[in-house]
């Protein structure tokens, strides 16, 4: 029997969308086997389209999807380009007979654009001496795609400069970059991405102290890839008043439970698409609470997020709750 694929979904494709292959037999089939294999050969998923059948459709995207699992990396001690394991190397199979190999994506893209960076926050961004943060970005056909980081000190004088590079295609790829590669003295880094000579994106960084009630928080953006902010401020005021009244209603044991296990914080004044983008975390599928920079699971404690405009800024409050019963967040 021979099987001929009518429709494959373009490389590069996204997986949160109906991925559909579409195939015609040469004569009636009878229960036929499909199974999605990874291009190195494991079973992925299978299904029989039972009856006898001319042609055939199914979407793989729901087998792909299940495999799906998302991780916030922690600090290093110098930039570098990571994989985040989005991606998934696939080939369909009909009746003993394999389709074209397709690597689908987490991300929706313009797969026209020689590069998509993977981040809904501003451009301009601060963060402390010891954080870091991550720069989601899928490379299409930059070969290769250089990404040239610039350190400068407080009189806007160059400390260093460095230049990553990578070949790989079609994969969703993070810039990890961190401040204190470049010694105390940097007060500002810029993160320029080259396609083919072009510059395709820049993210600037001014590097200065936290309050001490800051938290640096971590989520999952709408294009499945890691994001960092730091929240200014923790309304440990409010949890406080909290714990009291409950130690005077309930007992010490329940009021500490409370405080342990509860954290309210509130964002910087920021202009519009930096609220739009940290009101999203609440349709994130992982959160994380960064300290010393390492990533601590942690939950959204409401339905919802409250924003407070004000003359064009505006800023977030988040409640969040420990994932596991017991950990202290403050």
């Amino acid at each position: 029997m021979n099987v001929t694929f009518t429709q494959i979904p373009q490389n590069g494709a996204s997986y949160l969308q109906p991925a559909i292959y579409e195939f015609e037999f040469d004569a009636a089939s009878e229960d036929t086997l499909i199974r999605i294999l990874s291009t190195e050969g494991e079973e992925l998923g299978r299904k029989v389209l039972h009856g006898s059948h001319t042609s055939g459709r199914t979407d793989i995207a729901p087998y792909l999807r299940q495999s799906l699992s998302h991780e916030m990396p922690s600090a290093g001690d110098e930039a570098t380009i990571i994989d985040t394991n989005c991606h998934r190397d696939v080939v369909v199979e009909v009746g003993g007979v394999e389709s074209e190999p397709r690597t689908f994506i987490a991300a929706k893209i313009d797969l026209s654009q020689h590069v998509t960076l993977l981040t809904t926050q501003i451009d301009y961004r601060t963060m402390a001496y010891d954080e870091f943060d991550t720069i989601g970005f899928v490379n299409v056909d930059a070969n290769p795609l250089e990404v040239v980081i610039t350190a400068y000190d407080k009189a806007s004088q160059t400390l260093s400069s460095k230049s990553l590079y990578t070949n790989v295609l079609m994969r969703q790829l993070a810039l990890l970059i961190t401040p204190k590669e470049f010694g105390s003295k940097v007060k500002r880094i810029t993160a320029e991405f080259f396609a083919k000579g072009s510059l395709v994106g820049t993210i600037e960084y001014e590097i200065r102290s936290n309050l001490t009630t800051a938290q640096r928080i971590g989520w999952i953006n709408e294009h499945h890839a890691a994001e960092c902010y730091t929240f200014p401020l923790r309304k440990s005021l409010l949890v406080e008043a909290t714990r009291k009244r409950m130690e005077s209603m309930w007992g010490r044991e329940a009021a500490a439970l409370e405080s342990d296990n509860e954290l309210k914080i509130i964002s910087a004044y920021e202009p519009q698409k930096q609220t739009e983008a940290l009101m999203k975390i609440l349709s994130s599928p992982k959160i994380w609470l960064i300290r010393n920079g390492q990533p601590t699971a942690v939950e959204l404690y409401t339905d919802r997020v409250l924003s407070a405009p004000c003359e064009g800024m505006g800023f977030v409050e988040l409640d969040l709750r420990a994932a596991e019963k017991g950990e202290k967040l403050w």
